[in-house]
């Protein structure tokens, strides 16, 4: 299990209409660009930091991308396309909402 198909199915939401075709192409080309640079480095990040520590540096960048995901990206289950792109306007008020809506421990 990935964050891969996360990033796909929220720029499918977020982009207007008037701009989704574009943006879409961008977004596709930051990703590939992100991949290469990955994949170009991995192994002298391996020589560098051992194995372990390669990977741990991108355990990092996933625990990262799982912060920014619970925070900052909203639940779009039941709305529309339209509804969606004004959620992103009050940024506090989306991290609060999504701050309050996650898993609470067991103790609690």
């Amino acid at each position: 299990v990935s964050f891969g198909p996360v990033t796909w199915l929220v720029l499918s939401e977020i982009f207007p209409a008037q701009v989704r075709g574009r943006a879409m192409g961008l977004a596709t080309t930051a990703n590939r660009a992100t991949s290469f640079v990955v994949a170009f480095s991995f192994l002298s990040l391996c020589d560098a930091l051992k194995w372990s520590g390669a990977f741990w540096v991108y355990a990092a960048f996933a625990a990262m991308a799982t912060v920014f995901y619970a925070t900052l990206i909203p639940e779009t289950t039941g709305l529309r396309l339209e509804e969606i792109f004004p959620l992103f306007g009050d940024l506090r008020g989306l991290v609060r909402t999504n701050v309050r809506s996650l898993p609470r421990p067991l103790g609690e």
